[in-house]
C-alpha cells in the first residue's frame, strides 16, 4: 500500500471532525450542559482514533513495503502484521525479542497515537524510512495536548484534572468545569481554538511522515 493512502483517510477524517467543531462553534451557547461535553468528547475520541490508526498504517506499511508520497520504494523488513505487532508490543512491555515470535492479539499493540511509545518501536524496526519516521514524530509537537484531555476525559479523576490543568500556561484559557472545555482554550500565537491548532498538528506531521 502506498503511504499516500493512510495519509489521505487521515486528513479526510481530520476534516470532517474540524468541520463538525466548526459547526458546534458557531452555535455554542454561553454555558456547556452535558450534551455539549459528550458531543466534543466524541470529536475528541474520534480524532485520537484516527490519528492512531494512521500511525499504526505508516509502519505497518513501511515495515511490509509500500512507497512513499515522493516515490521512494520501501523494501520490507518484515514478513507480516504479525511479526511487527509481535515486535511492537514486545518494545514496549521492554521484553527481549525471540526470533520467530507472532502476535494475533491487538490488544496486546502499544497505544499507536502516543508518540513516546511510537518512536521506540519505529527504532526497533529496520525501516527503511525509519530516519524520516522518527524525526517527523519526534518533532516537538501539541498532540500530546490532545492525548492528555483526551484521557482526561474518558477516564475522570482528579489526577488526570490535574494533568489538564497543567496545559494552561500554553493557551488563553477559559473554564474548565469538564476536561473537554479546553478544546475552546485559544493558543495566542495562531488565535486558534486549541482543538483545532492540535488537528493542525496532525496533518503536518502526518506529510511529513509519508515523504
Amino acid at each position: 500500500m502506498d503511504l499516500a493512502i493512510p495519509h489521505n483517510k487521515l486528513q479526510t477524517r481530520l476534516r470532517l471532525v474540524e468541520k463538525h467543531f466548526q459547526q458546534f462553534v458557531d452555535a455554542r451557547p454561553e454555558r456547556l450542559k452535558h450534551a455539549h461535553w459528550m458531543f466534543l468528547e466524541g470529536l475528541l475520541s474520534s480524532s485520537w482514533q484516527y490519528w492512531g490508526a494512521f500511525c499504526r498504517a505508516v509502519v505497518m506499511e513501511s515495515a511490509l513495503g509500500s512507497r512513499t508520497t515522493t516515490g521512494h520504494e520501501l523494501p520490507p523488513c518484515a514478513g507480516s502484521w504479525q511479526e511487527v505487532s509481535y515486535i511492537a508490543a514486545s518494545v514496549i512491555n521492554k521484553r527481549k525479542l525471540k526470533p520467530g515470535e507472532l502476535n494475533n492479539e491487538l490488544r496486546k499493540e502499544p497505544t499507536w497515537g502516543d508518540l513516546k511509545h511510537l518512536g521506540q518501536v519505529i527504532n526497533a524496526l529496520e525501516l527503511a524510512n525509519r530516519e524520516t519516521l522518527a524525526s517527523s514524530f519526534g518533532v516537538d509537537s501539541v498532540i500530546p495536548h490532545l492525548q492528555i484531555v483526551r484521557n482526561a476525559s474518558a477516564h475522570r479523576h482528579s489526577q488526570n484534572n490535574r494533568n489538564v490543568l497543567d496545559l494552561r500556561s500554553y493557551y488563553l484559557v477559559s473554564g474548565l468545569r469538564h476536561p473537554v472545555e479546553a478544546l475552546l482554550w485559544i493558543q495566542e500565537e495562531s488565535d486558534q481554538f486549541a482543538f483545532t491548532y492540535w488537528l493542525e498538528d496532525m496533518r503536518i506531521i502526518s506529510t511529513l511522515a509519508v515523504e
